[in-house]
């Protein structure tokens, strides 16, 4: 896809690589999807079809995918892990360059998506409300004045609504500030955790921060104190890179994983995540002219594992895959 939402520069793009602003949403004439039939969900899919066509999204063929495709689309984030998993009939609805998208059949009926590269929370927001009002008008939401917008999961009533950042924190992280800043967005009703789960080993320095709360609290407010607490970590990040620059590791790291990137002939998923985060704050630090951090976090879309196989066009061996994964790296370095 030449058009991707992520190749735009976006604010704060050092730091933030992109916004995510979710909406869940239930039709009021219909079960859950949890108790919902085949022929209910078949009827599901119709009902939203003409709407969501109309509001410019274009319907992707999902059950004719192979399950490799079914997956990049989870890496790159345009479903969720659950949704690429599950067996039940289920659609995606998306805009050419995938950054509005709509989830339907999952946990629940619908859930509206809007990425954005950097930190555009407000933007999101907006983007993802604006499609919501136009269905609201056409399809028989499932609200009750009290309790908010009804929902499968408890957790979700209220706003119903999920933001998030994703945040590259490679300094904090090295710092181990990390851990107690983890500790303090809880206290403010949010949640701080490793995208991959990888922070005890280095790994991306990828971190997903996000509102836990979704009743009693607008949707605009939860969406300013989520943006507050992002330009606060952003400073605690950038002021940390400054003294992580001066140490005298931190340019040879950076160069040894350049070298890496540009000529390995067999890289790993983690090992290449290890890399890339190493290249992404030299550059975003100015130690590597040629490169872009737009480019580079498109890259780390382009190296997981089923990304990887949609290019090859078969599930393969891991000599393979990792054969794959480093021309890839090397082409785009």
């Amino acid at each position: 896809m030449s058009d991707r939402w992520m190749q735009a520069i976006g604010n704060d793009r050092d730091v933030v690589i992109s916004t995510r602003v979710s909406l869940t949403r239930n039709l009021a004439d219909l079960p859950f999807p949890a108790a919902m039939t085949d022929e209910q969900r078949r009827l599901l899919i119709a009902r939203v079809t003409a709407p969501l066509e109309a509001n410019g999204l274009l319907g992707l063929p999902w059950d004719s995918l192979p399950v490799w495709e079914q997956q990049a689309m989870a890496e790159r984030h345009l479903v969720s892990p659950a949704f690429a998993a599950g067996e039940e009939l289920r659609a995606v609805f998306a805009s050419a360059n995938e950054s509005v998208s709509v989830s339907v059949g999952a946990r629940d009926h619908l859930k509206l998506q809007v990425l954005l590269p950097g930190l555009a929370l407000e933007e999101a927001y907006t983007t993802a409300d604006t499609l919501d009002t136009a269905l609201d008008k056409q399809l028989p939401y499932a609200f009750d004045s009290r309790l908010g917008y009804l929902t499968q999961s408890p957790a979700d009533l209220g706003t119903a609504m999920h933001a998030s950042v994703y945040l590259h924190l490679p300094a904090l992280q090295q710092s181990r500030f990390i851990y107690e800043l983890g500790s303090m967005v809880s206290k403010l009703g949010l949640s701080l955790h490793s995208v991959y789960g990888e922070s005890s080993k280095g790994g991306s320095c990828l971190y997903q921060l996000s509102n836990r709360v979704t009743l009693g609290i607008s949707e605009q407010a939860a969406i300013s104190n989520l943006a507050g607490l992002t330009r606060q970590i952003v400073k605690q990040e950038r002021a940390a890179r400054e003294s992580l620059v001066g140490q005298p590791g931190f340019e040879d790291r950076v160069w040894r994983s350049y070298g890496l990137m540009k000529h390995a002939r067999l890289l790993g998923q983690d090992e290449s995540r290890a890399l890339w985060s190493n290249l992404r704050v030299g550059v975003a630090q100015g130690l590597l002219k040629d490169l872009t951090l737009p480019a580079l976090d498109t890259l780390l879309c382009d190296i997981g594992t089923a990304a990887v196989m949609t290019v090859i066009g078969a599930d393969v061996e891991t000599t393979e895959l990792e054969r794959q994964r480093a021309t890839i790296v090397r082409e785009r370095v």
